[in-house]
C-alpha cells in the first residue's frame, strides 16, 4: 500500500519485459515512469538504473545519441554513489552505443575502461564480456586478428566460470569473425557449436540467433537455398518468442537471400515486411537498413529511379541519427545506382564520400570496399589503369586484414580490368587466383563467377571451345546453388560462345533461355541484354527484320531504365541492321 519504491521497481521490470518482446516504445514508457518515481523518492541508485535501461532501449530504436546521453547520466550517478559495478556497466553501454554510431575508436576507449574496472573487482564474468565487446569493436574496424584474440579470451573465461550461455555467445562471435575473414566453413563450425549450446540450455533466442548466423554463412558460401532454410527456422523462433527486432532482421536476411537467388520480387516482399516492423517498433536504424535493401532490390530490377529514392531515404535517416558508418554505406549504394544509370561522375562523388567516412572512422574494411567500388567506376569510364590502381589498393587492404574473400574479389576485379586493357593472359592469371581462393573458402557462388570470368577471357583470346567449357561449369554451379540470375547470365555467355563459333541456331536457343529467366525474375536490364544478343544472332543468320524487332525491344528497355550507354548501342545495332537491309535512310 503506497509503496512508491516498489511501484518504481515494477515499472522497471515491465520496461525490461517489453524490451525483451521488442516493443521498445512501451519499454521506454515504463522506464520513464520508473525514473520519475526514483527521482521523487530520492533513490539515486534506482535513478541510475532507469537511465541505464532507457539508454539500452533507445539504441534498439536507432537513437544512439539519446542512448549516450542516458548512459552518461547513469555513469555520473554510479561514480557519485560509488557503484563500481554500475560504473563498469555504463562504460560497456557507452562503448556499445559509440560502436553503433560507427565510432569504433571511442567504443574501444570505453570498453577498455570497463575492462579495467572488471579487473579491479576480480569480476571474471564482466572481464569476459569486456573482451567480447572489444573483439566486436576491432572486428568492425577490420582488425580481425585482434578481434579473434579477444573473442578467444572471452571464450576461455566463459569456460572457466562455467557460463554455458556466454560460451555459446563466444562461439557465435568467433563464427562472425571468421565469416568476416572469408573462412565461411570455420564460421559454420563455430555457429554450430553455439547452436548446440543454445539447444542444450533451452535458450530459444540464442538458438534463433545461431540459425540466423548459419544462414548468413551459407549465403556467403553461395548456398542460398540452405541460407533460406536456416533463416526460416530463425524466423519461426523469433515469432515464437515475440522477438520483433529479431523477426525484422530475419525478414531482411531472407530478402537478401532471395535477392542473391535473383528473385527480386520476393526480395522486395521480405524487405517490405522488415520495413513495416521497423516502423512499428520505432527502429530508425532498421528502417534505414530496409530502405537500403529495397534500393538494392529495385536496382537489380533495373528500376534505378526507385532505387535512388530508397537509398536517399536511408541516407537521410543515417544523417539524422548521426550514424557515420550508415551514411558511408548509403553513399556507397547511391554511387552503385548512379553507376548503373551511367552517371559515372555522380557515382565517383558518392564513392569518394564513402571513402572519406571510412578513413575518418578508421574502418579499414569500408576503405577497402570504397577502393574496390572506385575501381569499378573507373573501369566503366574506360580508365583501366586507374581502375587497376584502385583494385590494387583494395587488394593491399584485404591482405592486411586477412580478408580472403575480399582478396578473391580484388583478383576478380583486376582480372576484369586487365581483360579490358586487352591483356587476356594477365586477366586469366588473376581470375585463376580468384578461383583458387573461392575453392579454398568454399564460396560456390564466387567459384561460379570465376568460371564465368575465365570463360569471357578465353572467349576474347578466341578460344571459344575453352570459353564454353568454363561457362558450362559456371552454369552447373548456378543451378546447384539455385542462383537463377547466375543461371540466366550463363545462358547468355554460352549464347555468345556459340555465336562466335558460328552456330547461330544454338546461340539463339541459349539467348532465349536467358530471356526466359530474365522475364521470370522481372530483371529488365538482363531482359534488354537478351534482346540485344538475339538481335545480333538473327542478324548473323541474315534475318535482318527479326534482328530489328529484337533491337527495338532492347532500345525500349534502355530508354525505360535510363541506360544511356545501352540506348546508344541499340541505335548502333539498329543502324547496322537497316544498313544490311539496304535502308540507308
Amino acid at each position: 500500500m503506497g509503496d512508491r519504491a516498489g511501484e518504481g521497481t515494477s515499472y522497471c521490470n515491465l520496461g525490461n519485459a517489453y524490451h525483451s518482446l521488442g516493443d521498445f516504445i512501451k519499454a521506454i514508457e515504463y522506464h520513464g515512469r520508473g525514473l520519475t518515481i526514483a527521482k521523487e523518492v530520492g533513490d539515486r541508485a534506482a535513478e541510475g538504473t532507469s537511465y541505464c535501461n532507457l539508454g539500452n532501449a533507445y539504441p534498439s530504436m536507432g537513437d544512439f545519441i539519446k542512448a549516450i546521453k542516458y548512459h552518461e547520466r547513469g555513469l555520473t550517478i554510479a561514480k557519485e554513489v560509488g557503484d563500481k559495478t554500475g560504473e563498469g556497466t555504463s562504460y560497456c553501454n557507452l562503448g556499445n552505443a559509440y560502436h553503433s554510431l560507427g565510432d569504433f575508436k571511442t567504443a574501444i576507449k570505453y570498453h577498455v575502461s570497463g575492462l579495467t574496472i572488471a579487473n579491479e573487482m576480480g569480476d571474471r564474468g564482466e572481464e569476459g564480456r569486456a573482451f567480447g565487446n572489444l573483439a566486436s569493436a576491432y572486428q568492425s574496424l577490420g582488425d580481425l586478428k585482434e578481434a579473434i584474440e579477444y573473442h578467444e579470451r572471452h571464450l576461455q573465461i566463459t569456460k572457466e566460470v562455467g557460463d554455458r550461455t556466454g560460451e555459446g555467445t563466444s562461439y557465435c562471435n568467433l563464427g562472425n569473425a571468421y565469416h568476416s575473414l572469408g573462412d565461411f566453413r570455420k564460421a559454420i563450425e563455430y555457429h554450430e557449436r553455439g547452436l548446440t549450446i543454445a539447444k542444450e540450455v533451452g535458450d530459444r533466442a540464442g538458438e534463433g540467433t545461431s540459425y540466423c548466423n548459419l544462414g548468413n554463412a551459407y549465403h556467403s558460401l553461395g548456398d542460398f537455398i540452405k541460407a533460406i532454410e536456416h533463416h526460416g527456422r530463425g524466423l519461426t523462433i523469433a515469432k515464437e518468442v515475440g522477438g520483433r527486432a529479431g523477426e525484422r532482421t530475419l525478414y531482411c536476411n531472407l530478402g537478401n537471400a532471395y535477392h542473391s537467388l535473383g528473385d527480386f520480387i520476393k526480395a522486395i516482399e521480405y524487405h517490405g515486411r522488415g520495413l513495416t516492423i521497423a516502423k512499428e517498433v520505432g527502429d530508425r536504424a532498421g528502417e534505414g537498413t530496409s530502405y537500403c535493401n529495397l534500393g538494392n532490390a529495385y536496382q537489380s530490377l533495373g528500376d534505378f529511379k526507385k532505387a535512388i529514392e530508397y537509398h536517399e531515404r536511408g541516407l537521410t535517416i543515417a544523417k539524422e541519427m548521426r550514424e557515420r558508418a550508415g551514411e558511408g554505406r548509403a553513399c556507397g549504394n547511391l554511387s552503385s545506382t548512379y553507376q548503373s544509370l551511367g552517371d559515372l561522375k555522380e557515382a565517383i562523388e558518392y564513392h569518394e564520400r564513402h571513402l572519406k567516412v571510412a578513413k575518418e572512422l578508421g574502418d579499414r574494411a569500408g576503405e577497402g570496399m570504397s577502393y574496390c567500388n572506385l575501381g569499378n567506376v573507373y573501369q566503366s569510364l574506360g580508365d583501366f589503369r586507374k581502375a587497376i590502381d584502385y583494385h590494387k589498393r583494395h587488394l593491399k587492404v584485404a591482405k592486411e586484414l586477412g580478408d580472403r574473400a575480399g582478396e578473391g574479389t580484388s583478383y576478380c576485379n583486376l582480372g576484369n580490368a586487365y581483360h579490358s586493357l586487352g591483356d587476356f593472359e594477365k586477366a586469366i592469371e588473376y581470375h585463376e587466383r580468384g578461383l583458387t581462393i573461392a575453392k579454398e573458402v568454399g564460396d560456390r557462388a564466387g567459384e561460379g563467377s570465376s568460371y564465368c570470368n575465365l570463360g569471357n577471357a578465353y572467349h576474347s583470346l578466341g578460344d571459344f571451345i575453352k570459353a564454353i567449357k568454363y561457362h558450362e561449369r559456371g552454369l552447373t554451379i548456378a543451378k546447384e546453388v539455385g542462383d537463377r540470375a547466375g543461371e540466366g547470365k550463363s545462358y547468355g555467355n554460352l549464347g555468345n560462345g556459340y555465336q562466335s563459333l558460328g552456330d547461330f541456331r544454338k546461340a539463339i536457343e541459349y539467348h532465349k533461355r536467358h530471356l526466359n529467366v530474365a522475364k521470370e525474375l522481372g530483371d529488365r536490364a538482363e531482359e534488354g541484354t537478351s534482346y540485344v544478343n538475339l538481335g545480333n544472332a538473327y542478324h548473323s543468320l541474315g534475318d535482318f527484320k527479326k534482328a530489328i524487332e529484337y533491337h527495338e525491344r532492347g532500345l525500349t528497355i534502355a530508354k525505360e531504365e535510363g541506360g544511356r550507354a545501352g540506348e546508344g548501342k541499340s541505335y548502333c545495332y539498329l543502324g547496322n541492321a537497316y544498313d544490311s537491309l539496304g535502308d540507308f535512310r
